[in-house]
């Protein structure tokens, strides 16, 4: 699998640039932490199609399941972005991300 690290070297004006080491932890990170490493059914649902950004966010079911939230609410500081799982899913560190356990931050609405 290969990472695009992008343009780090003008990033917003600063140099965010990677050396080696780094880029090789964080290809392997995302490597052995795939979702095809899960046995869940969103792993399935999401991990199992390919996009061409390799982002879980460009995906036909992932839109589908957030297509009530407004793209001003991702921006919203309770949760930040698109892929803090972690601000609405109370059990996103599981992988298992059942609907029960979504609680939206104050303010959110669906």
């Amino acid at each position: 699998m290969a990472i695009h690290y992008g343009y780090l070297a003008n990033h917003y004006g600063e140099d965010a640039s990677l050396d080696n080491q780094t880029k090789a932890e964080i290809s392997q990170y995302l490597f052995e932490n795939n979702a095809q490493t899960f046995d869940t059914k969103i792993a399935h649902k999401i991990g199992r199609h390919n996009t061409p950004s390799l982002r879980m966010t460009d995906t036909r079911y992932w839109q589908k399941k957030h297509d009530e939230i407004k793209e001003s609410d991702f921006k919203n500081s309770a949760i930040g972005s698109k892929i803090n799982c972690n601000a609405c899913h109370q059990d996103a560190d599981t992988g298992r991300y059942r609907e029960g356990n979504i609680k939206l931050p104050k303010g959110i609405k669906s």
